[in-house]
This record gives structure tokens, sequence and C-alpha cells, in this order.
């Protein structure tokens, strides 16, 4: 007898692809003055220093990616990006795990990585609701890490579970983040 196993509600996923003018973005990213950051605690698990963006200055350089990633998906209406934001991750600096509301989708772009860098992670909604056994069997596991390379994006529906792990070099780890919504 032949037994399939079948994946059901598929609604988990995210998109990865090295943004077209990444080169440009470093370098912007690079000329601001971590300096001018501030403590951000989103909530009582969360260290990390980040500057707030003007949305129509930053707009111009996100729109390639944004276009990239409506022609994948097979979107043509229009986008509406949030505010950006850069996030300076130093020694122990980290990001608890939360989601977004209000918006379709999050975007984090990676304009560094190192050794002993924090990593960006998923975590699975039902993770400790699933019966120990059942977990064991289908290897479902609680988080999903992300491989990446300066210059990634990574897109993903905003109700996911996200997260950074508590960062142990002495190089600042730098990312831009911005949120936005498909508009019919």
């Amino acid at each position: 007898m032949d037994m399939t196993l079948k994946q059901l509600f598929p609604t988990d996923f995210y998109f990865q692809f090295q943004v077209p003018n990444c080169e440009q973005i470093i370098s912007l990213i690079d000329l601001l003055e971590e300096s001018k950051s501030q403590d951000h605690n989103w909530a009582s698990n969360c260290n990390v220093k980040t500057i707030s963006l003007i949305k129509e200055e930053w707009k111009e350089y996100l729109n390639p990616s944004l276009k990239e990633f409506s022609r994948q998906i097979g979107y043509e209406g229009n986008i509406d990006i949030g505010s950006p934001w850069i996030n300076y991750y130093s020694k122990g600096n980290f990001q608890e795990v939360h989601h977004h509301i209000e918006c379709d989708f999050a975007a984090v772009f990676f304009a560094n990585v190192g050794e002993n860098f924090s990593r960006f992670y998923f975590q699975h909604r039902l993770a400790g609701l699933i019966p120990p056994k059942i977990d064991k069997l289908i290897n479902l596991g609680d988080c999903w890490y992300t491989s990446i390379n300066p210059g990634d994006m990574i897109v993903f529906p905003s109700y996911l579970l996200h997260g950074v792990t508590p960062h142990n070099s002495d190089l600042t780890r730098k990312t831009l983040s911005f949120n936005f919504t498909l508009c019919d």
C-alpha cells in the first residue's frame, strides 16, 4: 500500500531574493550615523537600536524590490509602504518573537552578515500545542532559521511570528525593515 503525507493549510511562506539595487541601499545605510539611533523596546523582551526613516525619501530605493516582488506573485496593483526603519544590533541585542498588524506583508533587508551575528527566524505559531509524539513523528520543530547574504531581502505575510536571536559579535548587524499593504 502506498501512503503519502499530505500537508494541510500551507499558509506559512516567505520570499527571499537579492535586491536589484542592494549596493546602493547598503551604501545609504552605511551613511546613516548609528549614534543617532535610539534604544527601542517594542516589548519587554526586546533590545535593539533603531532609526526611523522618512517613507518618501526611501520609497524610490525600495520600489525596485517591490516591483520584483509584484512580478513574482503576479500582482499588478499599487503598494502602500509603511515608514521604514533601520535596526542596529550591537552585542547582546535581540528581537522578541512578534508579528505585525495593519499591513499585509513585512520585509527585511540584510545589509551585512558576519561570524556570531544574530539570526532572523520564524517561529511556528502552533509550537507547544502539538503533542510531542506527533512533533517527533513529523519532525516539525518550532523555528525556521533563514540563511541570508548581504543584499538579500525577505518578504513574508505580516501574521508570521518572527524574531532575532541575541547578537554575539562586536560588529554591528544592520537591517532595514518596512511593512506594506497591497492596495486594490
